[in-house]
């Protein structure tokens, strides 16, 4: 087998280049411990903070209990493609880019508490946010509709 460069090309106690990067890495994480656990804690507190933006989330148990009851519109910020191949019952389709300009179509859903899914949870938390600067009471659905049909949950395609 040849290889380039060949090997005796390389002085003995030649380190590479990628061993040398992995070893001057594991040296300054080492070195600069406190730098690296500031960095990690800011992390976590970034992810925890922007999680709470997002607002309460809600199992897909609640959900279906709070629809039930008549306590709560569900609404779905997929795109229409996504939402006819599959939705739950009496859900309404606002998708996320349009969401600023359809708010009012959930005036007449303002005495009632707002759920809404999309379809992994990545956009259920700014929508949230921002239903809840315009007044209304909105909680998430943990795991999106992926997690619903993971359960075997009932869907209504149109």
């Amino acid at each position: 087998m040849y290889t380039w460069p060949p090997s005796a090309a390389v002085p003995r106690g030649h380190v590479s280049k990628n061993e040398r990067f992995s070893v001057s890495w594991l040296d300054f994480v080492m070195e600069q411990w406190i730098l690296v656990s500031i960095l990690a804690v800011l992390v976590v507190a970034f992810l925890v903070l922007e999680s709470r933006k997002g607002g309460t989330t809600i199992s897909h148990h609640e959900a279906t209990r709070l629809l039930n009851a008549g306590q709560a519109v569900l609404v779905d910020l997929r795109d229409s493609k996504e939402f006819k191949a599959g939705h739950i019952v009496d859900a309404v389709n606002i998708p996320y880019a349009s969401l600023n300009s359809k708010v009012d179509d959930l005036e007449k859903h303002k005495s009632k508490q707002i759920i809404v899914v999309d379809k992994m949870g990545q956009h259920a938390g700014s929508a949230g946010k921002i239903l809840r600067d315009k007044g209304f009471q909105v909680v998430r659905m943990q795991g999106g509709m992926m997690e619903w049909t993971q359960q075997n949950l009932p869907v209504v395609k149109a």
